[in-house]
C-alpha cells in the first residue's frame, strides 16, 4: 500500500491523462456561453459504493472527462451521484466537491477569476470533509493542486489519479456501457 504522500495527484503535462471507464468521450467540451448547452445524458446506474467507487462506471467516466477537460460534462455526470446520496452522508460531500472543483474550471475558462477561486475553495473543503482518501483521492492533495491551477501557479489543471483503480490501455476506452 502506498503511503499517504505517496498517492499521485496529476502526473506531468507531457503524459496521456489516464483512463478509468470504457466509455467514449465528447467530442467537444461545452463552456457555458458559448454555443448550445448539450442534452443532458442519463446516468443509467447511479450507485456508488463509497467503499468501492471503481465498480461505478459512471464515476469511472466523471473521473475520465475531467482528466480530459470536460469540467461540464463531469459535472453533469457528478451531479446524478450527488443527487441519490442522502443528506449528511461523507460521500456526498465528497461528490458535492468535485462538482465545486469542475464548475470553478469551468469559471477560470470563462475568465470569472474570484468566482473560480471561491468555487475552488469551497469545493476542495468539501472534498476533504469526505475524508483523506475519499473516493479513491488523495483529496487534501488534490484540492491543493486545483487551487494552484486556478490560481495560475500551475501549468495546467491536475488530474485525477485513482488509488487502486488500474488504468485502461488507450485502445479500451472507445464505447460507453454505463
Amino acid at each position: 500500500m502506498h503511503e499517504p504522500d505517496a498517492w499521485p495527484v496529476s502526473a506531468p503535462r507531457t503524459d496521456r491523462p489516464p483512463r478509468y471507464a470504457v466509455c467514449a468521450l465528447p467530442l467537444e467540451a461545452y463552456l457555458p456561453g458559448r454555443g448550445a448547452r448539450p442534452a443532458p445524458r442519463a446516468v443509467a446506474d447511479a450507485r456508488l459504493d463509497p467503499d468501492h467507487p471503481e465498480r461505478c462506471k459512471a464515476y469511472l467516466h466523471a473521473v475520465d472527462l475531467f482528466n480530459h477537460g470536460f469540467f461540464w460534462e463531469c459535472h453533469e455526470v457528478l451531479e446524478a451521484l450527488w443527487q441519490v446520496r442522502p443528506a449528511g452522508d461523507t460521500t456526498r460531500s465528497g461528490l458535492q466537491g468535485l462538482i465545486q472543483i469542475a464548475a470553478a474550471h469551468l469559471k477560470r475558462a470563462q475568465g470569472v477569476a474570484p468566482g473560480a477561486r471561491r468555487l475552488c475553495e469551497r469545493g476542495g473543503t468539501s472534498l476533504c470533509d469526505a475524508g483523506p482518501r475519499a473516493l479513491a483521492i488523495d483529496t487534501r492533495a488534490f484540492a491543493s493542486a486545483a487551487l494552484e491551477w486556478i490560481d495560475g501557479r500551475r501549468s495546467g489543471p491536475p488530474r485525477l489519479r485513482l488509488h487502486g483503480v488500474p488504468e485502461l490501455e488507450p485502445a479500451r476506452s472507445t464505447g460507453c456501457d454505463r
